[in-house]
C-alpha cells in the first residue's frame, strides 16, 4: 500500500504541466490498523460474552467514558457524557467512600499502572439496588502528568444474593446442629431419670 499526493504546477493558459508529489509506503501503518481493528473487536466479543462493560475514569471533575454495557450495568440513561460526581451520587452512600478511596489509591499508585478492584452497591433511579464488581488500572494520558483510569464493571447482583442465601442456609444448618446436640444431651439425662 502506498499514498500517493500531488499538486499540479499550471502555465499561464491553466494547463497542468507538472505533478510535484509524494509516494509514501503505508503497508506497515495498514497492518498494524487492521491488527488493531481485529484485536479490538475480539476484546469487544471477550467483554460481550462475559457481560463486562468497559469505563474510563479521570476523576470527579471529569466525565466518566462508558460503553453501552456499562451504561446498562450502572443503570445510567441515554448516550451522553456523565460526569464524574453524578456517577458518585448513584454508588449506595454506605459504599461511596471506600469506591472514592479505592479510585484515588489508583490514581495516586506506584507507576507504571495503579490497581483498582471493588464490588459496591449502586442506588438506581429506580430505587433499586444492585451489586457491581469493578476492576481497573490507572495509566498516564499521553504526554502530561494526568493519569485515567480505565476498566470493566460486572452486574454480581445474583451472585450476592445466592451467597446470602448460601450463609442462611449455613446458618439455619448450625441452629439445626446445636439443637439436635442439646436434644442429645437432654435425651442421656433422661435415660438415667428413667432407668433410675
Amino acid at each position: 500500500w502506498h499514498l500517493g499526493r500531488a499538486l499540479p504546477s499550471r502555465d499561464t493558459d491553466g494547463r497542468i504541466v507538472r505533478w510535484y508529489g509524494t509516494s509514501t509506503d503505508i503497508d506497515d501503518h495498514r497492518r498494524i490498523n487492521e491488527a488493531m481493528r481485529a484485536l479490538q473487536a475480539s476484546r469487544q466479543l471477550a467483554a460481550d460474552a462475559a457481560g463486562l462493560g468497559t469505563w474510563s475514569w479521570s476523576g470527579a471533575d471529569a466525565d466518566v467514558g462508558c460503553d453501552s454495557r456499562c451504561r446498562e450495568v450502572l443503570g445510567l440513561a441515554g448516550d451522553g457524557p456523565v460526569s464524574g460526581s453524578a456517577f458518585l451520587a448513584a454508588v449506595h452512600s454506605d459504599d461511596r467512600a471506600r469506591v472514592e478511596g479505592a479510585m484515588t489509591r489508583a490514581l495516586a499508585g506506584p507507576e507504571p499502572n495503579g490497581e483498582y478492584d471493588v464490588e459496591y452497591r449502586l442506588q438506581l433511579p429506580d430505587g433499586t439496588t444492585r451489586w457491581v464488581a469493578t476492576k481497573g488500572r490507572a495509566y498516564r494520558e499521553h504526554d502530561d502528568d494526568r493519569r485515567r483510569l480505565h476498566g470493566v464493571v460486572l452486574d454480581v447482583t445474583d451472585r450476592k444474593r445466592v451467597e446470602e442465601r448460601l450463609r442462611q442456609v449455613e446458618r439455619m444448618g448450625s441452629v439445626g446442629r446445636l439443637a439436635g446436640g442439646v436434644a442429645h444431651e437432654v435425651n442421656k439425662k433422661m435415660t438415667a431419670v428413667l432407668g433410675f
